[in-house]
């Protein structure tokens, strides 16, 4: 019960938003991506609200990274359930917040990261779902969001975490599979089994490598993250006097 007194003072105090243990990622994360992997409807318009009540506190690029994301994900959504109008209007909303993004990161960045990790993680996750025709085109923005992310990450992947560096690998892979780029998949895959052995990607990169037809079957990004209860383990770790 204290904890959750403790956020619900948090959540409406800007100092204790800006404290870097409280990024925008940590609050809504786990109900955002737990809603979109699961299909969740609730749980992501938990997320939803949470974004929309602390938004402000927080940088124009990533507040815009997750209503891409949120967009994206009510598109798809949209079109499962045989609704073409929402489909087309929630799809747009998602590409003209994604396009905002990669407006602000020709002089930003922090944006062109964002970039990278929004919009290819969450195509790249969402792209099958959409309707066919849409899906090359949809495939390709997701490889360029990839290689702006390669291009900032690849001289320092040795000191990325474990996730960020299976993500910047797999996505790469993935996106580079899903485009027909065959030299740099290939690439990305033998530097997945390289820098990571005994990992869940390594071990789909070994089958990707061994039986290219297992690849259109399996998923390589997006394999080892978004654990539940994240911010709930962090809240139980604060001081209880605080």
């Amino acid at each position: 019960m204290k904890a959750i007194v403790w956020l619900g003072a948090a959540l409406l105090t800007l100092p204790a938003l800006a404290q870097p243990k409280f990024t925008l990622t940590w609050l809504v994360r786990e109900d955002l991506f737990a809603g979109l992997l699961a299909n969740d409807h609730a749980r992501f318009e938990k997320g939803v609200e949470t974004l929309n009540k602390v938004g402000r506190f927080y940088p124009e690029a990533e507040v815009v990274s997750w209503q891409g994301l949120v967009e994206s994900t009510r598109a798809v959504w949209a079109h499962e359930a045989g609704q073409p109008e929402d489909f087309r209007r929630h799809y747009a909303l998602s590409i003209a917040y994604f396009d905002h993004v990669r407006g602000l990161a020709a002089k930003d960045e922090f944006a062109k990261r964002l970039l990278g990790i929004f919009e290819g993680g969450t195509m790249v996750v969402l792209n099958e779902r959409l309707p066919e025709s849409m899906r090359a085109a949809a495939w390709e923005r997701t490889y360029r969001s990839y290689q702006t992310l390669w291009a900032m990450e690849q001289g320092s992947l040795d000191r990325l975490p474990l996730h960020m560096k299976g993500e910047v690998l797999a996505g790469r892979a993935a996106s580079a599979f899903r485009t027909g780029r065959e030299e740099e998949l290939k690439q990305a895959l033998a530097l997945i089994q390289e820098k990571m052995p005994g990992t869940p990607y390594a071990t789909v990169a070994e089958k990707w490598t061994d039986d290219p037809a297992s690849r259109a079957k399996s998923r390589i990004a997006c394999i080892s993250c978004h654990e539940p209860n994240t911010l709930k383990n962090l809240l139980e770790r604060k001081p209880k006097s605080e």
